[in-house]
């Protein structure tokens, strides 16, 4: 069933968690606050936890954690890349990116990827068919001046660690930061549309769960318009 804002359609591209039931630490705890008669609750988490958004600070002191980016790096034009056309395992090349994108990236968009190949993410799986993001990809999306990139499960960064490293250390000097573990792209009835993935706004965490949502038909917003 989907979600409305008036007329708009509104996609939760987040993972839903459950404490005790997560790979990564995730605990909750519900305590009667006695003064003001009413409930609170502790959580214990891991930053790097269910769909999540890493700054900059999870690979250099000196680069800015989620707090110390501008809000609206958490927020903005996105384009889903749909990498239809790629080999199962292929490394993503920018002819790849080129042919999905077909002119539609500019500056300041967050770019959203998804291929036919579908793993979960993070666990060993010797049938895990997706592409890799690795130099080239890293270099292609520099050259576009994204401040942001996502994907789900269909496409993999895990599977190469020095491949990863090298994607992280070319974009996040940029301040581009990513979201990982997105979930239901293949609900987007849009390529193009609005997306907001806030993190907590606390000082020092280098990631940070977040709700990733897109919001498609908004104007401005809309496959068939351009937004600046």
């Amino acid at each position: 069933m989907n979600e409305m804002i008036g007329t708009h359609r509104v996609v939760d591209l987040s993972k839903k968690l459950y404490p005790g039931q997560e790979k990564r630490r995730l605990a909750v705890r519900r305590y009667l606050a006695v003064k003001t008669d009413d409930y609170h609750s502790e959580m214990d988490l891991m930053s790097h936890l269910g769909t999540h958004v890493e700054s900059p600070y999870h690979y250099r002191d000196e680069w800015p954690d989620v707090l110390q980016l501008p809000v609206t790096n958490f927020m903005g034009r996105a384009v889903l890349l749909r990498l239809d056309h790629m080999a199962p395992r292929a490394w993503i090349g920018a002819a790849d990116l080129d042919k999905a994108d077909r002119g539609r990236v500019e500056a300041g968009d967050v770019v959203i990827l998804t291929s036919p190949y579908h793993s979960e993410p993070f666990v060993e799986n010797p049938d895990d068919q997706r592409p890799n993001l690795g130099e080239d990809a890293a270099r292609w999306f520099a050259a576009k001046r994204i401040k942001a990139l996502g994907w789900g499960d269909g496409v993999a960064i895990e599977n190469d660690i020095a491949a990863g490293k090298i994607l992280h250390e070319i974009l996040m000097p940029l301040n581009v930061s990513f979201i990982e573990v997105m979930q239901n792209l293949d609900r987007l009835q849009d390529d193009i549309f609005l997306i907001v993935f806030l993190p907590l706004p606390i000082a020092g965490l280098d990631s940070s769960p977040a709700r990733a949502v897109a919001i498609e038909g908004l104007p401005g917003f809309r496959p068939e318009e351009k937004y600046r």
